[in-house]
């Protein structure tokens, strides 16, 4: 069976670098990016994507992928600090769902790397039989040949105040929600809408959220405030140690990571890889796996953290053994590797 390609039509982009990949946590080494969705670089420290992209896991949970072919480089990835869904998102709404979300960069993008123009009023080239060109990173649902960045050109059907249809050309599919759509104005390309999903199958229509009404209110606070933000505190992975040291938030952990339960304390660790000690670089095998984010990511042998000493009759991991006393789990990928629930632009 034939697997439908990111954008289907697309062609290869090194044309709009701000076109970004947006990736989750991937634990072997020498796996494939996990490319959930896409986004568009609007300000050195935002990226604007699909709120749908941000279901089943914390916005600091992904980084953001610059450049036009990540399973070969040169890529940057920068950690995400935060993020915001737009307040009025309506889960499965496919009209006026506000299907939008922005995301807070660590730190800010390379410096060449120019941000893309959204249109704050509708342009007056946007009507309906223009031609529209999406841009977007994708993937199926096995990320086997995700991201490479394409781009197709795209008849528009419709144009609403929040939804833009196409009907002809490009169609969206695997992890293209959250790219860009582009129309070239007087004023130059601007952004006008995100992508959010397409027809069964990956057939038109494709579906995007206009962006126009959506920038005072929405897209213009949040890119201000990011202009002043300061770095974020979250401790570094490069001298953290993950087995040693516990938590009471997510705030304690670096970048990435969550604040698991363990026993009776919790500890920093992953969603996928759970709470481990880190050893030493290493490039391929079972336990080597990514840790970190952005300038942090590294490859690195990892094993489970040992127990920890508790009071007598409690049941930490420490104590004696137990039935009931839920012990870290070894490194094994089969055991390790939960791919949670995704939902791509369809």
């Amino acid at each position: 069976m034939t697997r439908a390609r990111p954008i289907v039509g697309g062609t290869a982009d090194t044309a709009h670098p701000a076109v970004v990949a947006i990736v989750e946590h991937r634990p072997l080494c020498t796996s494939a990016e996990q490319v959930r969705c896409s986004g568009t670089l609007i300000a050195p420290r935002v990226v604007l994507t699909a709120a749908h992209c941000l279901e089943g896991l914390r916005g600091d949970e992904l980084e953001v992928g610059f450049g036009a072919d990540l399973r070969v480089g040169p890529a940057t990835f920068i950690a995400v600090e935060a993020a915001t869904i737009h307040p009025d998102y309506a889960p499965g709404l496919q009209v006026a769902g506000h299907d939008l979300a922005l995301l807070l960069l660590a730190e800010p993008a390379p410096a060449a790397i120019v941000p893309i123009a959204i249109a704050t009023t509708p342009p007056a080239e946007l009507m309906v039989g223009a031609t529209a060109q999406l841009v977007a990173f994708g993937a199926p649902a096995d990320h086997t040949d995700g991201g490479l960045r394409l781009a197709a050109d795209a008849t528009i059907a419709e144009v609403t105040a929040t939804e833009l249809t196409t009907a002809a050309g490009g169609v969206p599919c695997g992890a293209d929600s959250g790219g860009a759509v582009l129309l070239a104005t007087v004023d130059g390309e601007r952004l006008v809408a995100a992508i959010k999903a397409s027809g069964v199958g990956c057939t038109p229509p494709g579906l995007a959220t206009a962006l126009a009404d959506e920038h005072a209110a929405f897209i213009a606070p949040f890119v201000a405030a990011a202009a002043t933000a300061p770095p974020s505190t979250r401790p570094s992975i490069a001298d953290f140690d993950s087995c040693a040291i516990t938590c009471a938030t997510v705030d304690d952990c670096p970048l990435g990571m969550l604040c698991l339960p363990d026993g009776e304390i919790a500890r920093c660790g992953y969603r996928t890889l759970r709470t481990v000690d880190v050893g030493a670089a290493c490039t391929a095998g079972a336990d080597c796996v990514v840790i970190g984010q952005g300038a942090d990511r590294a490859c690195r042998l990892v094993t489970a953290c040992p127990p920890d000493p508790v009071a007598p009759g409690g049941c930490g991991c420490g104590a004696a053994p137990m039935a009931d006393c839920a012990l870290p789990t070894a490194i094994g990928i089969g055991l390790l590797w939960r791919v949670a629930r995704r939902r791509f632009a369809r």
